[in-house]
């Protein structure tokens, strides 16, 4: 028979650029609680930037992880032991200010949303007050790749906020998870877009034009400038479907000022006064 667990082990920040497991005791999950048995976990840039500067922020660590439902607290209703589920801001409180301003990417749910986070075996989410930071997966998609809801929601709300129409040309501006998601959603979504996506590092760019469609890379992509001007200048029917990614912004930028329709930074509004800014506000005063 299999030993019940009592405790597990969780990645924590003791600081920069310096993590180490943890041992965590299991905890029992309370009302409007669920306790999930994490099975993947993908690394977020802001991830990046916490283990650099070795400075929590939050509660949690690892945010874009997937695994299966042990067990649930009273009030729960959306879930049941058993249910795969994958991390990502499925529904917001609504009630806080961040929330009635129209960004509910800050709400104040979210920063105890989860207990120890992604990068651990196990992580206990909350879904108090309406909020809801978890989402059942259907059996088709594997643990690896339910790790991108978060991201791909993301990159879905910066592609659908923008209006292309078909045949466009557009401009994607970074080329990280974000700009790449979003650019690809644009490919699928819109019938002959032409996406031009342009990174201040090279080795970004390399990487990103392997991702793109084999049949619509062109042969001198990284040569930033000349690349991107005899590109644009091809005829129309052409390069209407083509994927090109340049290694200079503002090379691209100059050759393709008055071609593109459309331009999508992978950039999510930011509020006018974030909770990050205010906690850095309150520790001057």
């Amino acid at each position: 028979m299999k030993a019940p667990v009592r405790s597990f082990e969780a990645l924590a920040v003791r600081g920069p650029e310096r993590v180490e497991f943890a041992r965590v005791e299991l905890p029992e999950p309370g009302p409007d609680q669920v306790l999930i048995e994490v099975s993947a976990c993908g690394i977020c840039g802001s991830d990046l930037r916490l283990y650099r500067e070795g400075e929590m922020e939050a509660a949690f660590f690892g945010h874009e992880f997937s695994g299966r439902v042990v067990s649930v607290g009273s009030g729960v209703e959306d879930f049941k032991t058993g249910d795969r589920v994958a991390a990502g801001l499925a529904r917001a409180c609504g009630i806080c200010e961040p929330c009635q301003r129209g960004f509910p990417n800050y709400c104040v749910s979210s920063a105890n949303q989860f207990y120890p986070g992604g990068f651990a075996q196990y992580c206990l989410a909350n879904c108090a007050q309406g909020f809801k930071p978890i989402i059942r997966i259907p059996d088709a998609i594997d643990d690896v790749r339910a790790t991108l809801f978060e991201p791909l929601s993301c990159a879905m709300r910066i592609a659908t906020r923008v209006t292309v129409a078909r045949g466009s040309r557009v401009l994607v501006l970074g080329l990280g998870m974000m700009g790449m998601l979003a650019a690809l959603l644009l490919k699928k979504s819109t019938p002959g877009v032409c996406i031009v996506g342009a990174d201040t590092s090279a080795a970004c760019a390399v990487r990103s034009w392997r991702c793109g469609p084999k049949r619509e890379r062109s042969r001198k992509t990284v040569q930033a400038f000349g690349s991107a001007r005899s590109f644009l200048n091809r005829d129309r029917a052409e390069s209407s479907s083509s994927f090109l990614v340049a290694d200079r912004v503002s090379s691209v930028m100059r050759c393709t000022a008055r071609r593109l329709r459309s331009t999508c930074t992978a950039r999510s509004p930011i509020p006018a006064t974030t909770p990050a800014e205010s906690k850095s506000t309150k520790k001057a005063n």
